[in-house]
């Protein structure tokens, strides 16, 4: 199975404009910016990746990561748009 990077990493926060390699990095080490909220249209779209292809990871111990695994670029493409800023790819 052939793996797609589809993320081009980093960024500018929204909140302070300083510039982040991870965004969730960024807001766990700054003291004026925090997490958003999430739509509920992604807690619909994570769901559907745990019934379906998606597992929870913790790689090297860290944080959990919700991992999915697909055949369809276009399916991993769809579900990146619908994750916006909660897709972290590699």
């Amino acid at each position: 199975m052939s793996e797609w990077v589809v993320d081009a990493r980093g960024g500018i926060c929204h909140q302070c404009d300083s510039e982040y390699q991870r965004l969730a990095q960024h807001w766990s080490r700054s003291k004026h910016c925090s997490f958003r909220d999430l739509s509920d249209a992604q807690h619909e779209a994570i769901r559907g990746c745990l019934v379906g292809d998606g597992n929870l990871d913790n790689p090297n111990d860290g944080p959990p990561a919700l991992r999915l695994s697909s055949m369809r670029r276009p399916h991993l493409t769809w579900v990146r748009d619908q994750l916006g800023w909660l897709v972290r790819e590699d």
